[in-house]
């Protein structure tokens, strides 16, 4: 387990801690989570790259973990009824 792979599955659980966030309304916070995430995948994506640690593992985790975040966001944004149902199908 390298140092990039690590950042891809924290990143799962801030994706956790985004939804939990959200969906109790304390959208500040789900901003930062979201902006945290953001930033953590620039991370892992420059560590992979810079210190030659990509892995098969790591090319798997990453676009999950980003997928995941992007899709969890607009469902609880749906749930929330912040974000139109047409807009996340």
């Amino acid at each position: 387990m390298n140092i990039p792979n690590f950042i891809s599955i924290l990143r799962f659980f801030i994706t956790f801690f985004f939804i939990i966030a959200v969906y109790e309304g304390k959208f500040r916070t789900g901003l930062y989570l979201f902006m945290l995430q953001g930033l953590s995948d620039l991370l892992d994506g420059f560590l992979a790259r810079t210190v030659s640690k990509k892995t098969r593992l790591g090319a798997f985790l990453d676009p999950l973990a980003d997928k995941t975040m992007l899709v969890s966001s607009y469902v609880v944004l749906y749930i929330k009824n912040i974000i139109p149902c047409w807009l996340h199908t």
